[in-house]
């Protein structure tokens, strides 16, 4: 296995641990105490996608660090974005369309209020980043 798939691999496992947690936490936290597996199911696949175009078709070795941490931020709140989305389309695909404007309203306050977590991943995705800088 190469380097680069692997700092992908260990990108992807990294977000994927820390969402997921949260996700668990949260959702054992609420006054339901149910964890919303959609949305866990949503955000992975989110994760997987994001960080898989990232990987192939963004050129991080000729990015500065400060291009990488906005990036990095970027990704993380496109995949809270994208995820929600997704999450959507799995559980009600028939009322996709009509559900869309909520789900993106949703998208929107979740980068709002987890905007400190964003960029807590996104520093550790900077690690990560920076070692694919690094390779070329």
């Amino acid at each position: 296995m190469q380097i680069k798939n692997k700092v992908l691999l260990y990108t992807i496992l990294t977000n994927l641990l820390a969402g997921n947690t949260i996700l668990i936490l949260a959702g054992l936290a609420s006054s339901t105490g149910e964890i919303n597996y959609w949305l866990m199911l949503g955000l992975s696949a989110a994760c997987i996608l994001v960080y898989a175009a990232v990987f192939k078709y963004v050129n991080l070795q000729k990015f500065s660090t400060l291009k990488l941490g906005i990036t990095s931020v970027l990704c993380c709140m496109l995949i809270i974005t994208l995820g929600n989305s997704i999450a959507l389309l799995l559980k009600d695909p028939a009322d996709f369309a009509g559900n869309l404007g909520p789900v993106l309203f949703m998208a929107i306050a979740g980068n709002i209020i987890l905007f400190p977590l964003s960029v807590g991943i996104g520093l550790l995705n900077l690690y990560w980043f920076n070692k694919v800088k690094h390779l070329g």
